[in-house]
């Protein structure tokens, strides 16, 4: 992806995204068999980005896709990917903690994950056939300051590196999630 904000200087600058041709290989060939003829491949990152921010919205943004296994930190200037970054940090991550903190069983600490979300001082949980308030902010707020930690590191390492990007409009949004933002301060 040539990225057209820049064209004027000296240098061009390039994304490339890349991945193992075994995979490419998988994808194309279950695209084949259904009927399907793919007529380009991307990566996660750009797919996300795309979707996630309206066309020619200037400014730099940060989007954190977390995910089942892993979070992926995807900075955002001008319409271009600037860099990503993935860390240990997950949904099941969260679903274990959570499992730990009330000795229930997977299952359980999953349903309590989605149906409490970020409202962790007033979770009512369903564990073991019963009804019952539980206290998962110290299992939350942990991995809430956790995630901060992650993101400062991609913050700093987007501030040392990309000097000559649009930051009018970061690190957050009015959208921002509050508990996060808080941390990051």
């Amino acid at each position: 992806q040539l990225m057209p904000h820049i064209s004027s200087q000296s240098e061009t600058k390039i994304l490339l995204g890349a991945v193992l041709k075994k995979t490419a290989d998988a994808y194309t060939y279950l695209l084949n068999i259904a009927g399907l003829t793919p007529l380009a491949l991307e990566v996660e990152a750009m797919a996300i980005a795309r979707t996630a921010i309206p066309p020619k919205t200037s400014g730099t943004h940060l989007i954190l896709d977390i995910g089942q296994t892993s979070t992926t930190f995807i900075m955002v200037n001008e319409e271009t990917i600037q860099f990503t970054l993935s860390f240990n940090f997950s949904g099941n991550l969260l679903t274990a903690r959570i499992q730990s903190a009330l000795s229930c069983t997977q299952d359980e600490a999953e349903r309590i994950k989605i149906t409490c979300g970020m409202d962790f001082e007033n979770c009512v949980c369903h564990k073991q056939n019963q009804t019952e308030l539980c206290n998962i902010k110290p299992v939350m707020e942990k991995s809430i300051d956790e995630l901060a930690s992650h993101v400062k590191d991609g913050l700093s390492f987007f501030s040392e590196h990309f000097q000559n990007t649009n930051n009018s409009q970061f690190p957050f949004s009015s959208t921002s999630s509050p508990w996060l933002q808080g941390r990051l301060g």
